[in-house]
């Protein structure tokens, strides 16, 4: 059993190939990172192809996600797939860390996922 920042315990599991320590971290970052994108969930689940309620768990840190899943997610929001696995990302800073983020695909130093 582990605590995330939220105070929420979880389980860890293997889930598609992804040894998930962080289950509610990842998913508080997918939120953040959404919101950061000027995205709805709605849009967000559009654009990755799977349904809001599912994305809603996500978020929560209360659903399976596969690595297929994540690299939906991440080519949605335009965004590096590692970047869900940061420790701790900080909403007031995300903005800028965005930035600097696309800064570097457009010269091709960061790949996003195809």
């Amino acid at each position: 059993m582990v605590t995330g920042k939220a105070g929420k315990s979880f389980l860890c599991s293997v889930v598609g190939g992804i040894f998930m320590y962080y289950a509610v971290e990842i998913g508080e970052n997918i939120r953040i990172l959404r919101k950061a994108t000027g995205l709805t969930q709605e849009k967000l689940a559009e654009l990755a192809g799977i349904c809001v309620g599912w994305l809603r768990e996500i978020e929560h840190g209360c659903a399976n996600v596969t690595r297929d899943i994540l690299d939906e997610l991440a080519r949605a929001m335009a965004v590096p797939v590692w970047i869900f696995f940061a420790l701790e990302l900080d909403p007031d800073t995300v903005q800028r860390e965005l930035r600097e983020i696309q800064a570097l695909v457009s010269v091709g130093k960061v790949v996003l996922a195809s």
